[in-house]
């Protein structure tokens, strides 16, 4: 019986010690020698209680990511680009280098990763601060600063935004940041996270995966059974869901868009619905419209004039001429012929997306 019942007492033993992390420390990813191409982060967690954020405590981070990445270096080829900061390179420059940390601030969430530990919510409101000591130290970039009309508010980095675009983990012993590796994983991850600018509204409720904070560092499911082969995927069901919205293919009225283009399989021969905007409201009958077809060249830009008819199931009337791949396509009521090739531009496919974990060791 007593065994028993210090048995029952484990779960609460570990749950207390999740409870009780201690983050308050430095932590560094170093990669390379110093004396040529090399990585270097450190991050700050204080106790320090942030002066207008309640919950939040301060946080300071640095980089050296060597000559070749180094801010300097960056800012110079921007100079090239953009001639009108040219003059103020040296002012920059001397700026820089007096900053050796940006601050932030974070707040330790309940939400646990079962690798990495608890959950990090990151802002900032270092950019508010700076660029108001730049404007104030130097009148001659006053000016440039102003003509960005820069609202205050716009240069603050809040948690909300920034979970969506990078995570941040603490145990006892590490910090662990993890960042999509490309543009186009970005893009995925954010969708994932709930925004795109494909999709209307707040859709994050609608897709499947954990809910709440529970969600950030996460990646789609994909099940599959004993012999390898996928049955169930989390990307195939977004893909579905948002089908319309992924479409790039559409139908115009005098250059205004009024329906979209799903290229479906049915009965193993490729298909088209047309789903007309919500706000259409002419006839569903004899639409007369244009498309926007690819030239020899691969490009699209051709008009061409097309006419058909759609049901309530979104099913068009076209009679399709039974070819598969690049001869696949259809005729309109017209008798116009369109093959897919020329006709369907490519949807946004959505997939899983890549990260990398940069692990910070508490010293």
């Amino acid at each position: 019986m007593k065994r028993t019942k210090i048995l029952a007492l484990i779960p609460m033993f570990v749950l207390a010690s999740c409870s009780e992390i201690k983050p308050y420390g430095k932590y560094e990813f170093r990669l390379g020698k110093t004396d040529g191409n090399h990585l270097e982060i450190s991050a700050t967690l204080t106790n320090e209680d942030h002066e207008n954020l309640a919950g939040y405590k301060k946080m300071y981070m640095s980089a050296d990511l060597g000559e070749d990445m180094s801010i300097k270096s960056i800012i110079s080829q921007y100079g090239d680009k953009y001639p009108i900061i040219e003059p103020f390179l040296d002012i920059i420059f001397s700026e820089i280098e007096e900053v050796d940390r940006i601050s932030l601030y974070y707040k330790v969430l309940d939400t646990v990763n079962e690798k990495f530990g608890h959950h990090l919510e990151i802002g900032s409101d270092f950019l508010v601060d700076y660029v108001k000591l730049l404007a104030e130290k130097y009148p001659e970039l006053k000016d440039i600063i102003d003509s960005y009309d820069f609202k205050e508010e716009d240069l603050y980095i809040t948690p909300e935004a920034t979970k969506s675009i990078f995570n941040a983990f603490v145990s006892n012993k590490t910090l662990t940041i993890q960042t999509p590796v490309s543009f186009d994983d970005l893009t995925m991850q954010m969708l994932w996270y709930g925004i795109s600018p494909k999709i209307k509204g707040d859709f994050l409720d609608k897709l499947p995966g954990e809910k709440g904070d529970a969600r950030y560092g996460t990646h789609p499911e994909k099940r599959k059974d004993p012999t390898g082969k996928i049955i169930y995927d989390d990307c195939d069901v977004i893909n579905d869901m948002f089908k319309v919205e992924f479409s790039n293919t559409y139908l115009y009225q005098y250059s205004v868009k009024i329906g979209t283009f799903v290229r479906e399989e049915i009965e193993g021969k490729d298909r088209l619905k047309l789903y007309l905007n919500e706000d259409y409201t002419g006839e569903k009958e004899h639409i007369e419209g244009t498309v926007i077809l690819k030239n020899q060249f691969g490009e699209w830009e051709e008009e061409s004039a097309i006419k058909l008819s759609v049901d309530n199931d979104n099913n068009i009337n076209f009679t399709y001429n039974n070819l598969e791949g690049k001869e696949a396509g259809f005729s309109d009521e017209n008798g116009t012929e369109f093959t897919f090739n020329y006709f369907y531009q490519n949807p946004f496919v959505f997939r899983d997306f890549h990260v990398v974990n940069v692990g910070l060791a508490k010293q």
